[in-house]
């Protein structure tokens, strides 16, 4: 919606593509097509994979942002600046599977799985709650339903996109109120709201 909203709350997810692949256990080296995995949307395949060396090192990533989340409360600017190293590493590895010139690491399969897996939960989350604005890994909703909802919903919405297929648990998958703000949306010539601009403000 385009205007100025004030007391609006952002959901953002914790780690949104980490956790595709720290769930599913993504990896180049065993990933396969095959008839009952999960749903790849536009390359119209489903995908199996099961853990393998890279997905392992992908999981040490994933397990050690967690650990640096928590730094960064305890120990100021040296835990703020760990976990800015380990989340430079953990969101990289999904550019890392979609960048050609990277040579034999690019997987397309690897980088669909993760790119629409958190698009389709989000979607299932945008249907739920009918965000004012939403990119990318952030709701920015109207009323707050709390922490607890928002994340039952979010879970139930990753359940029903990986299905049989999570090899870690989809509670992985969770949101933070990250803020209360006032919220202005502009309107483009055409009168829809613009995307990728806004302004938010406390």
């Amino acid at each position: 919606a385009a205007g100025i909203f004030r007391g609006v709350y952002e959901y953002d997810f914790n780690m949104l593509y980490p956790t595709v692949y720290y769930v599913l256990q993504l990896d180049p080296l065993t990933i396969k097509r095959c008839g009952s995995g999960v749903e790849v949307r536009r390359l119209g395949v489903r995908i199996c994979t099961s853990p393998g060396p890279v997905s392992e090192y992908l999981s040490n990533l994933y397990e050690a942002r967690a650990e640096t989340k928590k730094m960064k409360k305890e120990l100021g600017e040296v835990g703020e600046a760990a976990d800015q190293a380990v989340k430079i590493l953990a969101n990289s590895a999904y550019g890392v599977f979609a960048k050609t010139s990277i040579g034999n690491l690019v997987n397309e399969y690897v980088a669909a799985v993760i790119f629409w897996v958190a698009q389709d939960v989000f979607d299932r989350l945008w249907s739920r709650f009918r965000p004012l604005y939403g990119d990318t890994d952030s709701l920015y909703l109207r009323n707050n339903p709390g922490e607890d909802v928002v994340n039952s919903e979010a879970r139930r919405a990753a359940a029903e996109v990986v299905g049989d297929n999570a090899v870690n648990p989809v509670e992985a998958f969770s949101l933070k109120l990250e803020g209360v703000w006032n919220l202005y949306i502009p309107e483009g010539d055409d009168g829809r709201p613009l995307l990728k601009n806004y302004v938010k403000w406390s």
